[in-house]
């Protein structure tokens, strides 16, 4: 009977081919071209196939046996059980030379090349390629394909120059004479590359293209590799919605083309992705469902690397009986694997639990093990992890041995959070052979890589964690500072006040429905910003990355290493740019020049600037020609005084004794925060720290009278609000505006008609909404608000004004562009902030300096609505010699008529001396 002809359209079931081609029934070109379609579509279709050929390939001619080895070396390549497709390859080689068919001996080089490529032998895989390079007259096709797989092999050895020459030259080729699925091929391994060497917009590009080409060729296995690929990148761009959704269509590929392995590792990508987003819940719910997966397909490393990733979810979770079950689970798996890597990884862990049980000297055993496993391997970033571990278990300092240890690693790529974490060692070091300056620099760059890194940490409680960390090295920083006693050094002290503040805006420029309550998005600065962080961010996730992988690339590591050295540098000049920008460098903590603020500063000024440190309450005064440091000491007592004050200041108390405590309160609370030499100036700029941000100003007293009796005062919420409204001209109050109401629901202002007449061409406009605000604002010099604040402690820029009914947001206020206007928020407790990590005060007058302010009146409480008209009223009066001036006879009068501060210190001036 002879070999019957298949019709159009019908697939016969593979093991039904398989019988037909043994028995001579069907064509084994017919079978081959099945074979090798399904390989693409269905790995488990192909399997009968493949084990019908391995049963029977005896049976078969000489060519149609060399085909068979071939395509069951294609299979066993498919499954990425290398192994046993090298074993089928050497067979199907032999006999293609037998037979003199060049062209498919060329075939079984490639595919033995990179299976050993696979398997990381790389000089047998070179000497594959090689040896088809060596033949003459090697058609184009041949070198296209012999290129691309040489590329691939230098990008598996980190030589990333070489593999792009070569991925380059098979797309030159590839013009010539186009292959929609090799060029897909080669633009997906171009795409790792280009990943490699951080060229993350290019890699994207390449991947989208090789995606495009391999869903028109309804290559299914393929398109799910490039979409794995695709959730790895987005992962290190920080785009997880985008990654999650690539990573699960790549599942979704992987399972209908039966590559269950390739499915569980996507499985194992999102497991990891939930770890490092903080869904811990989420993660240890998969992890049974994980290790099942990769028990079934044999894979016991994996099942360890699952149950490695869960011990720093169940600790996160406060589990440590769970944790200790997934630590003994993965242990015992990476014995059977006998990666001593992992297994030292896994110690550090256990010394961790064992510290945490105050077990000491077997956190120690545990720790030195992992030390000496790492230096053996060369991680020196394992090494240093575990060294800082040995060290913070033991109460003695660290030795020479290991100080000189810890200096020669820093000089590797490292994680932020292990380079912080050594600088700080070694700067206590220095410390304590009374080497402040070393111990200075140190810290200097400990802060330093903090703030460069710490936009790249997504996670919640990382971030608070970097956050604590920051706070704590300025303390240090300033105390040291503090004790250098060098001129420099004062300098160096109300520089790092400044930058101790760090209201990152890109943390909520991020959230693109967040963004509008900052800064428009639209501004040069803000979207040059914008992209240098987001450009750090990659980075530092990457990095992050290589260091967790058993065997990182040194070549990678530099290569990541001058990238972020060039995105710091472009941020450095970003930094020096933001000094030209008052709107941007309200936000941002500047690089003060001490000399510029000194000459900008009047002759009878002074500025009193604190920091609330580890050992006390820093105060520093800044005049024209000197600039002095004190460290005053701190007691409960003091915050204890600072929280009844304002309290009671607050509210009425019929208490007969009232203004003497009052008065005895503000006296102690004065004798610290008052320099001694202050009757050499006139007027007194203060900027608080923390919680000194709700002390009253106006109750600042010396030798049993007000300051104000005697001096002007005023308030800055920060040095970069004090540099810049030290360069804002003074108003002429030429063109006011006017909100009253005569809504029932909204405040009584009785200052309304003083105000009429004082200002009879002013301006008061009959609606309140976002629309008018915006128009007639930025031509306003006087703008007088009486009505409603609202203030939101947990959301601050969701606070709003209300006027009649109708409000406008903070949000709304910071998209203004004033022209250095005097701003009047009558209304109660418009003066109120919450203080942020990094001493940032958040709230209205922030939001309006940074809109263009010049000088801001806010309260600091509720206080009577006819008592706050008298206070406007003599406000008003004595306005034309200057808001300062008037501030001060303002509360001079009313303190005349009733000497109860509740009455005319609840307000408070911010913004230009």
């Amino acid at each position: 009977m002879g070999q019957q002809v298949i019709p159009q359209g019908v697939e016969l079931d593979p093991a039904d081919l398989g019988r037909r081609v043994l028995a001579g029934q069907v064509s084994f070109s017919h079978l081959e071209e099945r074979f090798l379609n399904l390989l693409s579509q269905d790995i488990n279709k192909v399997k009968p196939l493949a084990l019908m050929l391995e049963r029977h390939h005896e049976a078969l001619q000489a060519l149609q046996q060399a085909k068979a080895f071939w395509l069951i070396a294609r299979y066993y390549e498919a499954r990425s059980q290398h192994r046993l497709s090298i074993r089928w390859v050497r067979g199907a080689k032999s006999r293609f030379e037998s037979l003199g068919l060049s062209q498919n001996v060329h075939q079984c080089l490639r595919l033995l090349g990179s299976a050993y490529h696979y398997l990381g032998n790389y000089e047998k895989a070179c000497e594959c390629y090689e040896a088809i390079l060596a033949e003459d007259d090697l058609p184009n096709l041949e070198r296209l394909k012999v290129s691309s797989n040489l590329g691939a092999l230098e990008n598996r050895r980190h030589n990333y120059g070489p593999a792009l020459v070569y991925f380059r030259r098979a797309v030159d080729i590839l013009k010539s004479e186009p292959q929609p699925k090799l060029e897909a091929i080669i633009r997906y391994n171009m795409a790792n590359t280009q990943v490699c060497t951080n060229a993350f917009s290019e890699a994207e590009n390449n991947y989208q293209n090789a995606l495009t080409l391999f869903r028109e060729l309804d290559l299914k296995l393929y398109e799910a590799t490039v979409l794995q690929a695709f959730g790895n990148l987005y992962t290190i761009l920080g785009q997880f919605y985008l990654a999650e959704q690539r990573l699960i269509e790549a599942r979704e590929g992987y399972a209908q083309s039966g590559d269950d392995f390739g499915a569980a590792l996507c499985d194992l990508d999102l497991y990891r992705m939930f770890i490092l987003l903080n869904r811990f819940d989420e993660a240890l719910d998969q992890v049974e469902h994980l290790v099942h997966g990769f028990k079934r397909l044999g894979r016991v490393m994996e099942q360890g690397l699952v149950c490695y990733y869960a011990i720093e979810a169940a600790l996160a979770l406060k589990e440590e009986e769970l944790a200790t079950e997934y630590l003994d689970r993965a242990m015992r798996l990476f014995r059977r694997e006998k990666n001593h890597h992992y297994l030292a990884r896994c110690d550090l862990y256990r010394a961790r639990l064992a510290a945490g049980r105050k077990r000491g000297s077997r956190a120690l055993f545990y720790l030195n093990r992992a030390v000496c496993e790492f230096v053996r391997t060369g991680h020196k970033e394992w090494e240093l992890y575990g060294l800082l571990e040995a060290i913070r278990c033991r109460p003695a300092p660290p030795d020479a041995r290991e100080i000189a240890r810890l200096k020669q690693l820093i000089k590797f790529p490292l994680s932020p959070r292990v380079r912080t974490d050594a600088l700080l060692v070694l700067s206590d070091d220095w410390y304590r052979k009374k080497q402040v300056k070393r111990s200075c620099d140190l810290l200097f760059e400990a802060v330093g890589t903090i703030e460069a890194e710490r936009a790249s940490i997504a996670a919640g409680s990382r971030r608070k964690s970097f956050f604590n960390d920051k706070a704590e090295i300025y303390a240090l920083l300033i105390e040291r500072l503090y004790q250098w006693r060098r001129p420099d050094a004062k300098r160096l002290m109300l520089q790092v006040i400044e930058l101790s503040r760090g209201r990152l805006l890109t943390e909520k420029i991020s959230q693109e429905d967040r963004a509008a309550a900052i800064l428009n998005r639209e501004e040069p600065l803000l979207l040059e910003m914008d992209r240098e962080h987001n450009r750090l961010v990659q980075l530092n996730r990457k990095l992050e990355g290589l260091l967790a992988q058993d065997d990182p690339s040194v070549l990678e590591m530099k290569a990541l290493q001058e990238s972020k050295q060039e995105v710091r540098r472009r941020m450095s000049a970003f930094r020096r740019r933001l000094r030209d920008s008052a709107r941007m460098g309200t936000y941002f903590p500047i690089d003060l020049d001490v000399d510029e603020l000194q000459k900008l500063t009047a002759e009878d000024h002074l500025l009193v600037c604190f920091y609330r440190g580890q050992s006390g309450l820093y105060r520093l005064t800044l005049s024209r020609e000197s600039l002095q440091t004190e460290l005053l000491p701190l007691d409960g007592r003091f915050l204890r005084d600072l929280n009844q004050l304002q309290a009671m200041s607050a509210m009425i108390h019929p208490a007969p004794d009232r203004l003497a405590r009052l008065n005895d309160l503000a006296d102690r609370l004065s004798s610290l925060l008052v320099p001694a030499k202050v009757g050499a100036y006139r007027h007194l700029t203060y900027v608080f720290h923390r919680e000194l941000h709700r002390f009253p100003v106006a109750l600042l007293r010396r030798n049993g009278r007000y300051l104000l009796a005697d001096h002007t005062l005023n308030q800055c919420q920060n040095l970069s609000m004090y540099y810049f409204a030290l360069k804002r001209a003074s108003s002429r109050f030429l063109r006011p505006v006017f909100y009253f109401s005569d809504d029932k629901r909204d405040p009584v202002a009785p200052e309304r008609s003083m105000l009429t007449s004082l200002f009879p061409r002013a301006l008061q406009p009959r609606e309140w909404n976002t629309a008018e605000v915006a128009r007639t604002w930025p031509d306003a010099d006087v703008i007088h608000f009486a009505g409603h604040c609202a203030f939101n402690r947990h959301d601050p820029d969701e606070s709003y004004l209300l006027l009649a009914g109708n409000k406008v947001t903070l949000r709304d206020l910071a998209q203004l562009r004033l022209e250095r206007p005097f701003i009047n928020l009558a209304s109660c407790r418009s003066g109120s902030v919450v203080v942020a990590e990094g001493n940032e005060p958040l709230g209205f007058v922030i939001s309006l300096f940074a809109a263009g302010a010049g000088q801001i009146l806010a309260s600091l409480w509720d206080i009577n609505d006819h008592k706050t008209g008298d206070w406007m009223n003599h406000f008003y009066q004595a306005l034309p010699q200057g808001v300062s001036h008037a501030y001060r006879q303002a509360c001079l009068a009313m303190m005349a008529v009733d000497p109860d501060p509740h009455y005319w210190a609840g307000f408070c001036l911010l913004g230009r001396p």
